[in-house]
């Protein structure tokens, strides 16, 4: 089993170092883990978002932290063979940073690159806090116009592998609207993965992290996942989400057997290109 959504210290709201993970992986029995951890430049979050745990202290998120993120999977390749190590990145999508994006990645030699929306409005919906700050002024339709301009944007920008957490919004908003988001949202879904089919390799991923949250499911669901497969998507990517060592892993094997059920491929990724 693999698990490509995994956060090490370097992201200021994760535990862990890169080895510790690589141990924590063979140990479950894990074969590979791809490491991502967060990148936010939002200038409009700068004091929230823009930070980095390099040695124990906070650097900006444009540094050479990176650097150091680099050397520590290099050295896990070698020291923990034959578990297969991805040096990945979560970046937290924004249209008016996609220039800033695109210099950046391209100067790192990632496999994987995860797009995510966290923010709509420049306001973390992921975020329990600000998500009641958010939905206080936005209504249900708002919140789901809101939420897929920013998702379509995302899958048409060009920079990712994947696109994470796909149905995010349901993570919190549920406490206020209940499941209308999620029904506000269905005519939404086909129109998204025709653009994903577009833009080859370009998938999305069943990120376990919704079985030990609120939704009680994955992110995305079965249903939706279902209707990415009616389009014609065939592989998926899969993880936990990990942000803590006793994450990692976290309903893989659900995620594994909702793939087989609804007949998806889980995919992986060595410089960028997907390994079958």
């Amino acid at each position: 089993m693999i698990d490509y959504h995994v956060h090490s210290d370097f992201s200021q709201d994760a535990e862990g170092s890169v080895a510790d993970y690589c141990r924590q992986a063979l140990a479950i029995g894990l074969t590979e883990v791809c490491f991502t951890p967060h990148f936010e430049i939002d200038p409009v979050r700068k004091a929230l978002d823009d930070r980095v745990r390099l040695n124990d202290k906070w650097v900006p998120m444009l540094s050479d932290w990176s650097d150091a993120y680099v050397r520590d999977v290099e050295q896990a390749r070698r020291e923990f063979a034959p578990l297969a190590v991805r040096l990945g990145v979560e970046v937290g999508y924004d249209p008016s940073i996609e220039k800033e994006l695109a210099d950046w990645l391209k100067h790192h030699p990632f496999d994987y690159v995860l797009g995510s929306i966290h923010c709509i409005d420049h306001v973390a919906i992921t975020a329990h806090d600000e998500n009641d700050f958010y939905y206080a002024e936005a209504d249900a339709q708002e919140a789901t116009e809101g939420y897929f301009d920013l998702l379509n944007r995302a899958i048409e920008s060009g920079l990712f592998d994947a696109i994470g957490h796909i149905d995010v919004f349901k993570k919190y908003s549920m406490e206020k609207f209940g499941n209308e988001l999620v029904e506000r949202a269905k005519p939404y879904w086909p129109g998204v993965f025709e653009r994903i089919l577009r833009h080859p390799p370009l998938t999305i991923e069943i990120n376990t992290s919704g079985l030990r949250q609120a939704p009680q499911e994955t992110y995305p669901s079965e249903a939706i996942l279902r209707i990415a497969r009616s389009a014609g998507l065939e592989r998926i990517t899969i993880g936990s989400d990990g942000h803590r060592l006793k994450h990692l892993g976290f309903g893989l094997e659900t995620g594994y057997a909702l793939a087989q059920k609804v007949g998806l491929q889980i995919v992986r990724f060595d410089q960028r290109r997907p390994v079958y």
